[in-house]
């Protein structure tokens, strides 16, 4: 991970909402909790969790789904490098009495390090932050850990689509906002992705079943943004 989003995540205000603490905001407007709920239960569905699943959650941030997730599932380990993110996330799951879960300090580069039985790895609005030569190791080992395991799912979501691009910046205001973004070494998104190539990088990466999962128009950013499903 750059530089960049390194010092970004690390710098997080404690006092605005979950949400928006992870960037989950449109003109600064959050998530509503209602339809967080719906994503966190349509996602749930297509991951078919359980509870026996265990779960392997990358760049977690807060743990605004490290915690309905530890609900639903057998055990969580949920990975980030930003330490004012995993204390907010440390605090919740004292306050909710959450015993499942278990918080890892660590770029999710090193997966190796924390390799366990898991049976799902997600990666939820994160991929953006990784450069496409960190992504093809990320893919790699994630097949390599749930391939040792037996098999698994792995969950993509949020996934900027470079297709969309000049959908998301309509406007002059905003083609100049991403190149000067791109230009100052300062992304405001960061990595967009074209569905294909994340297909065959899949497959470069030995997954033996995988899905573009397009999201329903009541999402958040389903307007430029996808899902991938992957399997071993």
């Amino acid at each position: 991970m750059s530089e960049y989003w390194e010092k970004r995540w690390s710098k997080i205000s404690q006092d605005i909402d979950e949400q928006s603490q992870v960037g989950r905001a449109i003109r600064k407007q959050p998530i509503s909790d209602e339809l967080f709920e719906r994503t966190v239960e349509w996602v749930s569905g297509k991951m078919r969790l359980d509870r026996n699943s265990d779960v392997l959650e990358l760049c977690c941030g807060n743990g605004v789904w490290t915690i309905p997730f530890a609900r639903q599932v057998k055990s969580i380990t949920a990975v980030d490098f930003s330490k004012p993110l995993l204390e907010i996330l440390s605090k919740k799951c004292d306050t909710q009495n959450i015993k499942n879960a278990n918080i890892v300090y660590s770029d999710v580069c090193a997966i190796d390090n924390f390799a366990g039985s898991y049976s799902h790895i997600f990666w939820y609005f994160a991929i953006q932050h990784f450069s496409e030569k960190e992504v093809i190791c990320i893919f790699e080992k994630t097949h390599g850990i749930l391939k040792n395991n037996g098999g698994g799912v792995v969950y993509i979501g949020d996934i900027p689509d470079r297709e969309k691009l000049w959908d998301f910046a309509s406007t002059e205001e905003y083609v100049k906002m991403y190149f000067d973004s791109v230009k100052n070494g300062t992304p405001a998104i960061g990595t967009w992705f074209v569905k294909n190539d994340l297909v065959k990088l899949a497959e470069y990466a030995g997954f033996s079943k995988i899905e573009i999962v397009e999201q329903p128009s009541w999402q958040f950013n389903s307007n430029y943004r996808f899902d991938l499903k992957l399997e071993v």
